[in-house]
């Protein structure tokens, strides 16, 4: 019969596995401590009932108790167990219970298959045919040829069942392990996916609701009808495009779309850019943009999507941090193979108007997202105003 590819590797791999546990001692699983408590305490019970039936000699039953109990033994030290038998096997011819050693003996090679590694039970084999043999040769009466052959099939049988054992739990605790490193990926998947959206909202969402939060201080502030008209129907604007972004980062995690292929990532840069320079001029700012890629540039699609975000990113600080302050420059250009994004604003005249608290998130999203393509990313004070440079691989 032809064994069937994936049969053949999958019986490699638990022959394989079953060998790296036999260099180790393995301990037992719940249901076999119970079964073994359960087989030990009705071969106690069962001695005792047999020795007081038969009338043995106070000897015989302290012997067959002993041997009994000399099973328990292996739930706490297995090597301890073979030393024991061994042991009462070497007392044995006093009380003349050679056979109930012998079969002990042979009962207990299980056991050390089942728990001790392979020196230990290579140890035990040979003590085990060495006490037989010699049992058989100093006492052939009591031992005779039919009962070490008996004792050696018990023997065998056996150990071959602790093995069976011992590979079945193996492969079990196997499954489990897979099972468990399965569980965290799919938990790292899980919690990277919470964070690409927590990146996503931050970086779309909260920059209309600044828009909407810096318009609705206008709204406030300044009595002229025209600019209250331009500030209503921004912050109309900002919450629609808001929702729209909700729907979209939404869409996404729910068919578990590549973000990138997203809205964000398919305007590029230079759109980013002209869009945020239409929405601080309307907030008041004097904006310059310099935008020197040309549309059919060769740029890296989540490289120019990576700083249409950042471009979105400066916009939101500004309008969060840079209350009141007057001139925005967007520089954008494309030289030796690089694309390079500049964003420099005044300071605010009154640092106290700008109510917003910031954590830092957006600095950092920045700083993570630039090293990851490869590039450079710097902000901080520059030339009476604040400064952020971005830099890219083109390719």
């Amino acid at each position: 019969m032809t064994v069937p590819p994936h049969d053949s590797r999958r019986r490699q791999v638990s022959l394989r596995a079953l060998w790296a546990s036999l260099r180790t001692d393995a301990a037992f699983t719940r249901v076999e401590r119970w079964a073994l408590w359960s087989l030990i305490g009705a071969g106690f019970v069962a001695g005792l009932v047999l020795t007081a039936s038969a009338g043995l000699p106070g000897e015989d039953a302290v012997f067959q108790t002993l041997l009994t109990l000399a099973f328990a033994l292996v739930l706490w030290r297995p090597k301890a167990f073979g030393a024991a038998l061994l042991i009462l096997l070497a007392v044995s011819p006093a009380v003349d219970a050679q056979q109930e050693a012998i079969l002990a003996l042979a009962l207990g090679s299980g056991l050390i298959a089942r728990t001790c590694t392979i020196a230990i039970q290579a140890a035990y084999v040979v003590a085990f045919f060495g006490a037989a043999i010699l049992i058989h040769a100093f006492f052939p009466a009591s031992e005779p040829l039919s009962s070490f052959i008996a004792a050696i099939i018990v023997a065998t049988g056996s150990s071959g069942v602790g093995l069976t054992l011992r590979a079945v739990t193996e492969r079990e605790m196997q499954a489990h392990r897979k099972l468990l490193v399965s569980e965290q990926a799919r938990a790292e998947v899980a919690a990277g996916e919470r964070r690409r959206i927590a990146d996503d909202l931050h970086d779309v969402v909260a920059h209309d609701l600044t828009i909407i939060a810096m318009h609705a201080r206008l709204l406030e502030r300044d009595p002229d009808p025209d600019d209250r008209r331009t500030s209503q129907r921004a912050i109309l604007d900002s919450a629609r495009q808001a929702l729209s972004d909700v729907r979209r980062v939404v869409l996404l995690a729910s068919e578990d779309a590549d973000p990138a292929t997203g809205a964000d990532n398919q305007r590029g840069v230079g759109v980013a850019a002209r869009e945020l320079a239409r929405e601080l001029t309307a907030a008041g700012y004097r904006v310059q943009l310099d935008d020197e890629v040309p549309d059919g540039a060769d740029v890296d699609r989540l490289v120019s999507a990576t700083l249409a975000r950042i471009v979105r990113e400066a916009g939101t600080n500004i309008l969060k941090h840079a209350v009141g302050a007057q001139r925005v420059r967007i520089h954008l250009r494309q030289s030796d193979g690089e694309l390079r994004l500049s964003v420099w604003n005044s300071l605010p005249r009154d640092p106290s108007a700008s109510d917003a608290v910031s954590g830092g998130y957006g600095i950092v999203r920045m700083n993570e997202r630039t090293a990851i393509l490869g590039g450079s990313f710097e902000s901080g004070p520059e030339s009476g105003g604040w400064q952020m440079r971005a830099s890219f691989p083109a390719r």
